[in-house]
């Protein structure tokens, strides 16, 4: 079910601990338990029915452009939900989550702030047409699970999504839910949007999504977040092949597969700088950084920023490029952990 492939059991229910902790976070679960608890509720209101299908965890992809005027107001982005929500579910998922500026507790906050204010919304509006009980005999999991579900959508923050929460939910005005005031929201559009780059590799979310789809929500997720796989095209071709890494360090300004005494210097700077950040514009600087802690986060990390990858070097991150330079050059390789090996390339 985390996945969304297979047939949905709804029994027993729900189908994810709710209200969710670090380790819980399963929005494809989440969504599945709102499809569950719908179908005792058709009764009520037919339309229910094309609610509960599109909030369907397989098929599920409703955050497209809007059309008010349609019949069916919400359109796909071509990107399945599921796999989009995966993204946030890992950094809820990992309490020491740290990248590219954005921590576990932030996101935890945007989707206790998101969660309690939806679901404080629907309770007084079925409260206020005389609803609330039938629905917590009927549909016990449904008000938590739809908080859950639209928490997450909410975090994505994109135009898209949040114009197709307003409408999704507008769907349930007849049993009283009024669309939601989009200010009540706290969303992060600039990691999880389609179109922003949540581990600053040059690749947006949607261009890994199209290269790692096929291989599940979860592995999108993890590559998502891993400045070091990306596919190639999106990079301007540094990449090694599918799954590989940038061909050059980025310490290594000239691209000859060497670090010279300057070229360990800098990165000894952002070491004894506490930090580093993005250059703006990139060609500021001799590497596109700029020492110190900073906001700018919006370029690819440093190569020698990779255990764990949080805009800072740290003591055995800088002992490896010190390898490097040691060793005379370095070459792009697969299984290590930054992506590089001791030694000049193969054919040189």
């Amino acid at each position: 079910e985390g996945e969304g492939e297979g047939e949905i059991v709804c029994s027993p229910m729900p189908l994810t601990p709710i209200p969710p902790g670090p380790g819980d976070f399963d929005f494809c679960a989440a969504m599945n338990t709102v499809y569950c608890s719908l179908e005792p509720l058709m009764w009520l209101l037919p339309e229910i029915a094309e609610f509960a299908n599109l909030i369907r965890c397989d098929q599920a992809d409703i955050n497209g452009p809007v059309d008010p005027e349609a019949e069916l107001p919400v359109s796909p982005n071509g990107m399945l939900d599921a796999w989009e929500l995966a993204v946030i579910a890992m950094a809820l998922n990992d309490p020491d989550f740290n990248r590219n500026g954005l921590t576990h507790a932030v996101v935890l906050d945007a989707f206790n702030n998101n969660y309690y204010a939806i679901k404080d919304l629907i309770e007084q509006a079925l409260a206020s047409q005389g609803y609330l009980a039938l629905v917590n005999m009927l549909a016990p999991h449904l008000i938590s699970a739809l908080s859950y579900a639209l928490s997450g959508y909410a975090i994505l923050g994109d135009e898209n999504t949040m114009g197709a929460i307003t409408e999704l939910v507008g769907l349930l005005e007849q049993i009283g839910i009024e669309p939601p005031d989009p200010s009540i929201f706290a969303s992060l559009p600039e990691w999880f949007a389609p179109d922003a780059d949540a581990d600053r590799d040059g690749c947006t979310n949607r261009e890994e999504y199209e290269a790692y789809a096929a291989l599940g929500a979860e592995t999108y997720a993890e590559y998502a977040w891993d400045a070091t796989v990306h596919p190639d095209d999106c990079v301007g071709g540094e990449g090694e092949g599918e799954g590989g890494g940038p061909e050059f360090h980025s310490a290594d300004q000239n691209g000859d597969n060497v670090i010279s005494l300057s070229e360990l210097l800098r990165v000894i700077q952002f070491f004894n700088s506490g930090g580093y950040h993005c250059a703006d514009p990139p060609e500021n600087t001799e590497d596109g950084y700029v020492p110190g802690p900073g906001e700018n986060t919006a370029c690819a990390p440093h190569s020698s920023d990779y255990n764990p990858q949080n805009w800072q070097i740290s003591l055995s991150e800088l002992l490896r490029l010190i390898q490097f330079f040691n060793s005379g050059g370095y070459h792009a390789c697969e299984d290590t952990e930054d992506g590089f090996c001791p030694g000049l390339p193969p054919e040189r």
